[in-house]
């Protein structure tokens, strides 16, 4: 099977943590962003992850708070911990179905979508923890399990690209 590539801009934990280093010996040291960020011209495009997912083709994606955050080292203690590099900052995202898992119904390719970025229980194959039976996915107690690498959302999760 031929890997596809694509151009992405990715967060490599060598960087990260480099830089994450410097703030920790000079607290008023600001990274410039490609100290942090780079442009991969050949990073493999995401495949399925299984049956129940689709592939979405982007057409708009944000750069948002959460992810300057993290480009800027301050970022939140969910993510901190629950995160796998390398990343691809840009969960917010408007595209288009490209593939859809043979377990997936009432969805067609080429339909428009918007992204629910939340990795919570159901996404990872697992029973709901509490949160997640309440629909609170961004408060699931089991980001780092089930059949996904850790990652709070989309992007965050080396598996899932952004």
């Amino acid at each position: 099977m031929e890997v596809i590539k694509m151009k992405a801009l990715k967060i490599g934990l060598e960087k990260y943590l480099t830089a994450k280093q410097q703030k920790v010996v000079d607290p008023q040291y600001r990274p410039e962003y490609t100290e942090i960020v780079e442009l991969d011209p050949e990073y493999p495009e995401p495949e399925l992850i299984n049956d129940q997912w689709v592939k979405v083709k982007v057409k708009l994606g944000g750069i948002c708070g959460t992810d300057m955050n993290l480009i800027n080292l301050k970022t939140s203690t969910v993510l901190s911990n629950f995160s796998s590099f390398p990343c691809v900052p840009g969960h917010e995202i408007v595209g288009t179905i490209e593939e859809i898992g043979g377990n997936v119904g009432d969805l067609d390719i080429g339909e428009r979508v918007i992204l629910d970025e939340s990795l919570g229980c159901e996404v990872r194959g697992l029973e709901p923890c509490e949160a997640c039976a309440r629909g609170e996915y961004s408060l699931c107690s089991n980001l780092d399990k089930g059949n996904l690498a850790p990652g709070a959302t989309t992007g965050f999760c080396k598996e899932t690209g952004g």
